[in-house]
């Protein structure tokens, strides 16, 4: 799973940044966007008085500068400046919904996947990888199958590595538990 972009992220000598074939048709030789800094951020932010609660709110009235609503919490605590990325602090959190989203992906959970309908569309609109554009029908749309998606043979070896799998006590919650709501949907 790769993002339009991304690459420049990478060092300038990374070998994904001239891959062609793999990403989205093109290199990747644009540097690296320069990061918000802590004062830049501030500015934007220290003058947001939001108030808490429900209310409503009229679109003509809405007139705003910066793209944001509100200022966070996080924004108090004294090492923040410290930080080179101050918005990233869930890291627990990021790790679930990246799990998440891969697993649902690779086993085309519904509601999970996110290689659907709207996914297929963009990469039409994108002009990349156009073998694999949603196929109308009548009652419904048909995607073919992706590089990323598993056979049933495959999910269910994935499934059953996941419930073997042995980590130190304490480590992760009981995956073997997960890995057989998995593997019901194999």
């Amino acid at each position: 799973m790769a993002f339009i972009g991304h690459r420049r992220l990478l060092s300038s000598y990374h070998p994904y940044r001239k891959l062609i074939e793999e990403f989205n048709g093109k290199e990747e030789l644009d540097p690296p966007p320069r990061p918000l800094t802590w004062e830049k951020v501030w500015k934007e932010v220290e003058s947001i008085n939001y108030e808490w609660g429900k209310r409503t709110r009229k679109w003509k009235d809405v007139s705003c500068t910066n793209c944001y609503k509100k200022r966070s919490i996080f924004f108090n605590l004294p090492y923040r400046k410290s930080h080179y990325v101050q918005h990233c602090f869930d890291f627990m959190h990021i790790e679930k919904n990246v799990c998440e989203s891969i697993f649902g992906t690779l086993l085309n959970i519904p509601r999970k996947t996110k290689d659907g309908v709207a996914a297929r569309d963009d990469l039409v609109k994108l002009g990349v990888r156009i073998g694999l554009a949603p196929q109308v029908g009548e009652k419904r749309t048909f995607l073919s199958p992706s590089m990323c998606t598993l056979n049933k043979k495959e999910k269910i070896s994935m499934c059953k590595a996941l419930m073997d799998i042995k980590v130190p006590e304490g480590y992760s919650s009981n995956i073997s538990v997960e890995a057989q709501k998995i593997h019901s949907w194999a």
